[in-house]
């Protein structure tokens, strides 16, 4: 997988840093990890997060600026356990309208100078398996605020398309303390974004990304769901997103391989 940049992303307590950490140790990545601790203001803001939320998202955004900005070399892998634009995620959930306009020019003017990832891993899980991972400053968030995350993080992503995106499911998977589980995650990163170094043909780089397909259920051999699909570079992709019935085609959805993981393949693989 040379020359990829994959960033972490997903509502806090999920897994992002566990799971960069995995990636580092397993594929030699170079590692980019959030320096959360380092903001003072962060603290202060779960106890109060309207009086706080200026001063802690913006000095997020600068802290993100700068660790990305520092990325000049391009290792054959490398990993971030966070995505920049998830600054302006977070500053839409709680700033007012007048800051936020504020921070919105200082956002699109900071982005503009920052290479995009070539993949995004979202992580996603119930909210009670996120309050109970939650980090010791974090476990004073009201159970509201990391729900309204949840829902902003899944319209976020229901949007992007900056870059090729793999959405796991992390409410029954714990990567610390089991190793098939830890296995079965692998398989699928590198199931999805091995043909990320090659973009030449359509057809054979969603094969070579997802693996051998059901044609009739729409899932790969490690249980991802290809939940958009690209018939011919000219169509309509067509999404079959929480779908219940199968992904295509008119067959039972019923199938050996479990529904663990949802892939969706944006248009900058095809492109």
């Amino acid at each position: 997988m040379a020359g990829i940049f994959l960033a972490i992303e997903g509502p806090i307590g999920v897994g992002k840093t566990t799971l960069a950490r995995l990636l580092h140790q397993t594929w030699q990545a170079e590692l980019v990890l959030e320096q959360c601790d380092e903001n003072p203001f962060l603290p202060l803001f779960y106890t109060d997060r309207q009086r706080y939320a200026w001063q802690t998202q913006l000095h997020f955004l600068i802290d993100r600026f700068d660790q990305w900005t520092e990325l000049r070399s391009a290792p054959a892998l490398r990993v971030s356990d966070y995505l920049f634009d998830k600054d302006r995620l977070f500053a839409e959930l709680n700033l007012d309208d007048v800051a936020l306009r504020c921070y919105l020019k200082v956002f699109h003017a900071l982005r503009s100078q920052l290479r995009e990832p070539t993949g995004v891993i979202y992580l996603h899980a119930d909210v009670e398996v996120l309050l109970a991972r939650a980090r010791t400053y974090e476990q004073q968030i009201e159970r509201t605020y990391l729900r309204a995350l949840a829902d902003a993080y899944e319209r976020f992503f229901a949007a992007y398309d900056d870059a090729p995106v793999l959405a796991l499911d992390m409410t029954e998977r714990e990567l610390l303390d089991n190793a098939d589980e830890r296995s079965t995650v692998l398989s699928a990163v590198q199931s999805a974004f091995a043909a990320l170094g090659s973009r030449r043909e359509c057809d054979s780089m969603v094969r070579s990304a997802l693996g051998e397909i059901c044609h009739g259920c729409g899932y790969n051999r490690f249980g991802a769901q290809l939940l958009t699909t690209y018939p011919d570079h000219n169509s309509k992709r067509t999404r079959g997103r929480d779908s219940q019935g199968p992904a295509r085609g008119g067959a039972s959805s019923a199938c050996p391989i479990p529904g663990r993981f949802r892939t969706v393949l944006r248009d900058r693989l095809l492109g």
